[in-house]
């Protein structure tokens, strides 16, 4: 299982109830929402500040209130500013049967529910009701996700909204399988560019385009990623982390991480232990 990736195998909720509801924060991990893409279909509420969004080849702007359903499959990743946002990723085979499968399965892409529209309100129940205590929430959240799909497919009629895996899409997941992949050893430009079938030189500019980072910084902020992972579970040394994630020089590593997170390793070790 992964616990991280660009193409995510993770266990969601419960096999009963194979749901996952997760509150992000500047002290997460995935603040910086990482480019990777999933089989499960996820629903985003922007709690606070903005979220620009990037889904396959569009970039949406999101604000405070807003909500977004993104389907299965689709590449996405977000860069978020002063932002708390939630996330849902639940697996439509198993909470949806019958008609209700079948629609769901029409519907491509990512739908976008602004503030104060009728399919928004169902879609902020639905995060309400993800955080109850109460006996029977299972039904109250299967109820308000229910109504949430059906008016946006009130809205976007099935087949009226679909986003086609573009070429550039999928050569752009083979780099960044090949990134998720190999992170812990060294990774060079041709071999990222070779299995793309580009050349270095129009590989930069086509990664560039499309991520809105170099490849070696969305090389190094992986790293960064998978390290904080390690560095909350607090069971290696520093030194041992940085060269699992691939660096072999541990002031490097140190530069770097503070970089990406404002603060050393031994700094974001200190804060999640408070």
């Amino acid at each position: 299982m992964k616990i991280t990736g660009n193409y995510e195998d993770i266990i969601r909720g419960t096999p009963e109830f194979p749901l996952g509801f997760y509150r992000v924060d500047n002290t997460h991990p995935n603040y910086h929402m990482q480019l990777h893409w999933h089989v499960e279909y996820e629903m985003i509420h922007i709690c606070t500040g903005s979220l620009t969004l990037f889904l396959d080849e569009e970039t949406v702007q999101c604000r405070g209130g807003d909500c977004i359903l993104v389907a299965g499959s689709v590449l996405h990743g977000a860069t978020p500013k002063k932002c708390v946002y939630e996330c849902a990723v639940f697996d439509s085979r198993a909470l949806f049967f019958g008609a209700c499968q079948s629609a769901l399965s029409g519907m491509n892409g990512f739908f976008r529910m602004e503030a104060e529209s009728e399919e928004n309100a169902a879609g902020i129940a639905f995060f309400e009701a993800l955080k109850s205590t109460d006996a029977g929430k299972e039904f109250i959240i299967l109820s308000a996700l229910y109504r949430c799909i059906g008016l946006l497919q009130k809205k976007y009629p099935v087949g009226s909204k679909s986003v086609q895996s573009s070429k550039k899409i999928q050569h752009l997941k083979q780099a960044l399988e090949l990134i998720e992949t190999n992170y812990s050893s060294t990774i060079t430009l041709p071999q990222l560019a070779r299995v793309c079938g580009m050349s270095p030189k129009y590989f930069c500019r086509f990664f560039k385009e499309m991520t809105h980072k170099t490849p070696i910084d969305y090389l190094n902020n992986y790293r960064v990623k998978i390290a904080c992972e390690m560095l909350r579970q607090n069971q290696e040394s520093i030194t041992e982390i940085a060269l699992s994630c691939g660096f072999n020089d541990l002031s490097y590593f140190i530069k770097t991480f503070k970089r990406y997170k404002g603060v050393s390793p031994k700094g974001y070790q200190k804060q999640m232990e408070n």
